[in-house]
């Protein structure tokens, strides 16, 4: 499987993550800074500032697939192919970088081999990058009918690995019949820094807690809304978006929950999410990669 297609269902949210954050008091805030200065970025956040109770980190129910250490420990360089129950000849399909069938190999694609089938007869394949050889994923199991020419994560059936071009593990992802089970979640030198689940993007602190999580609205799916959390679990700031730089509304907290209001705590806690949202543009450009 294309890792590209997969991400393309998640392209918007992560592009939008990266904007969101920023305009949560990151990358909009300095990219505002270098013009309006603090103060003016300040003032511009403050007049969308709304009350609303602080969320806590710990309700959100994380339903993240449960990695082992050998798989934390694989890289597409020791990976080992399992032998299929029954053999095929191997077949071998070529897509483009966009997933897009190649009638040839193509400089910055990648290949499926497609090997052998389960003992219940479903397909085995595995996918490479075209310019390295080296594997993109583990041994993909299709679901049942599938021809394994189609990429998307909806042929999906059973543990999917993803190694990033350079070998290392990228991410992780369970699959019945097609539909993820619970969360894909994303590596950085074999720690968890991101995930994927229930239309959310996660991005972690480095001890696994909850740093950011961005959805789309319930009401408008054009606006995004993006919170940063502490490292203890609270609520630090929350915007909702729509585009690159239309803050809709925001609010602010402390670490006790209390909502903030002043200019004062207000210019604090952006500068406090600053390193917050350097945190969440690095993952998410790692997850893009």
């Amino acid at each position: 499987m294309n890792l590209n297609m997969n991400k393309k269902k998640i392209y918007t949210i992560v592009a939008v993550l990266i904007l969101a954050v920023g305009g949560a008091g990151a990358t909009w805030l300095a990219k505002s800074e270098k013009s309006n200065g603090l103060a003016g970025s300040v003032k511009h956040f403050a007049g969308k500032l709304i009350s609303q109770a602080a969320p806590q980190a710990s309700e959100i129910a994380l339903r993240l697939p449960i990695v082992s250490p050998e798989e934390l420990a694989l890289t597409a360089q020791t990976y080992v192919r399992p032998q299929p129950h029954t053999p095929m000849p191997i077949q071998t399909l070529y897509f483009y970088s966009d997933g897009k069938a190649a009638s040839a190999a193509d400089s910055g694609g990648f290949y499926r081999e497609i090997f052998g089938k389960t003992a219940d007869g479903r397909l085995m394949v595995q996918d490479f990058y075209q310019d390295t050889k080296l594997p993109q994923t583990s041994v993909l199991i299709l679901k049942n009918g599938s021809d394994g020419r189609n990429f998307t994560t909806g042929e999906l059936d059973g543990r999917n690995i993803w190694f990033g071009k350079d070998g290392s593990l990228h991410s992780v992802a369970d699959y019945a019949n097609g539909a993820i089970q619970g969360a894909q979640v994303f590596y950085r030198d074999k720690q968890l820094v991101g995930a994927v689940m229930d239309k959310k993007m996660l991005v972690f602190h480095d001890d696994g807690k909850i740093l950011a999580v961005v959805e789309n609205d319930s009401d408008d799916q054009s606006v995004v809304k993006t919170t940063l959390f502490r490292a203890d679990g609270s609520a630090l700031v929350q915007s909702r978006m729509r585009g690159e730089e239309q803050v809709l509304s925001a609010a602010a907290w402390r670490n006790d929950g209390s909502q903030i209001r002043s200019r004062g705590d207000l210019e604090h806690a952006m500068q406090e999410s600053l390193p917050l949202g350097k945190r969440a543009d690095t993952v998410l450009r790692l997850m893009h990669e």
